[in-house]
């Protein structure tokens, strides 16, 4: 039963060892795992700069945009931000992508909300430079129908924040901000809807 409960911890501990196993090879930080069977103990070394814990995975459902969503302001493509009265926002367009961002403090120190969507405007998936700077990583995914993206969230070693939300072709992200900031986005992302063209 002890051995069981051993095998049971270990599979638990493999995929964020394989995570950062991954990660250091591209880091080109070591990872040694010492496995002494015969004494029953499980000694991991990690030599890791920066391997970010791996919380809650999950996946989510968004809701499809309704007429009352056009009576407020709106930014995006089919990700859909429901703005407040008030907020700052800057919009733009090029022949293949559209862009917006979203501000949070006075102007002198304000920190933005970036959101793009066009037919290959961003991958959908979270930089990986990102990845690797952060301490802590929380990642999900939501469903729309069939259609599936990401939703990753993480932090950074200066105690700032990120979070990347997105699929091909269209993503909502922030970068380095700090927590109120982070609260203040992460209501506007909480609360998207997704156009619905079927």
């Amino acid at each position: 039963m002890q051995r069981d409960a051993s095998i049971v911890r270990l599979s638990s501990l493999s995929l964020q060892i394989r995570l950062c196993a991954e990660r250091s090879a591209r880091l080109k930080s070591g990872v040694m795992l010492l496995l002494d069977m015969k004494h029953k103990a499980i000694v991991f070394c990690l030599f890791l700069s920066g391997c970010p814990s791996v919380l809650a995975q999950d996946q989510y459902s968004l809701s499809a945009c309704t007429s009352s969503s056009a009576s407020r302001k709106v930014v995006g493509g089919r990700i859909k931000l429901r703005l407040p009265k008030g907020a700052v926002v800057k919009e733009g367009r090029d022949i293949d992508y559209s862009d917006y961002a979203v501000g949070f403090g006075p102007k002198k120190s304000r920190v933005w909300l970036q959101g793009i969507y066009g037919p290959v405007a961003t991958s959908g998936k979270a930089p990986e430079g990102w990845l690797s700077a952060s301490v802590e990583v929380t990642r999900r995914t939501w469903r729309f129908a069939d259609l599936e993206g990401v939703d990753v969230k993480g932090k950074l070693a200066n105690g700032n924040y990120w979070r990347y939300f997105g699929q091909y072709g269209e993503s909502v992200r922030y970068y380095d901000v700090p927590a109120d900031a982070a609260a203040y986005f992460d209501g506007l992302l909480n609360n998207v809807c997704f156009l619905d063209w079927r």
